[in-house]
């Protein structure tokens, strides 16, 4: 490694190192990737749900078949975001460029010291 204008650079691309270089096409994929996957998933559960629970004639029927495939695609949503949230921390890392003093930190251990920090202080 060489020193530069009074800052060490790792390799380029290396990831270790006491720089990390900057992945933002990747850090926004990650995160639209936590975005958009609960809601497929949901529309999926919901398809699913809708063909497996067959509706019967009748106002109350189709009142409770509505019922049980938004419940059901709900809960599908919810369980799925709270799932998609966890490698948000990891996105924005991905999306940062820093020097470090010393040796860099992997990007997946300050991701996870992160979530067990959040948990640690609240809901």
């Amino acid at each position: 490694m060489q020193a530069k204008g009074g800052l060490a650079e790792a390799t380029a691309g290396t990831g270790g190192g006491e720089r990390w270089t900057g992945r933002p096409v990747l850090g926004w994929m990650l995160g639209a990737l936590a975005l958009l996957m609960p809601v497929f998933v949901s529309m999926v559960v919901a398809w699913l749900v809708g063909h497996a629970y067959h509706r019967r004639p009748g106002w109350s029927q189709a009142l409770l078949w509505w019922a049980v495939v938004l419940g059901m695609s709900t809960l599908a949503l919810v369980a799925a975001d709270r799932l998609c949230r966890r490698v948000l921390p990891l996105a924005a890392l991905l999306r940062m460029s820093m020097v470090f003093p010393d040796r860099a930190p992997n990007r997946l251990a300050v991701a996870r010291q992160r979530r067990s920090r959040s948990r640690a202080h609240g809901p």
